[in-house]
């Protein structure tokens, strides 16, 4: 299972919609509003990273409201649940 954590600026003002356009993105398990220097951090669990990288390339930063991205991989992943059970990946 391939982990990444996707940091979002947005335009405007409107999280609340951004945030449920990237949560009927497949692969896309979590969204967050943050505060700092970005708007919103999506999880994406997905099996592999040519899926990844279609996420990312098709389908996220090319939503509308979505200015700057910036992602960071996970090298590994440790957890008190089995994760690939959990995300069924």
């Amino acid at each position: 299972m391939v982990n990444a954590f996707i940091l979002i600026n947005i335009e405007g003002k409107d999280v609340r919609e951004i945030v449920n356009r990237l949560l009927e993105v497949d692969g896309v398990t979590e969204v967050y509003p943050i505060a700092g220097e970005y708007d919103i951090l999506a999880v994406v669990r997905v099996a592999d990273n040519p899926t990844l990288a279609n996420i990312i390339v098709d389908e996220i930063i090319h939503k509308p409201g979505v200015r700057h991205t910036k992602t960071l991989f996970a090298l590994d992943s440790y957890a008190k649940v089995d994760l690939e059970e959990v995300y069924r990946i």
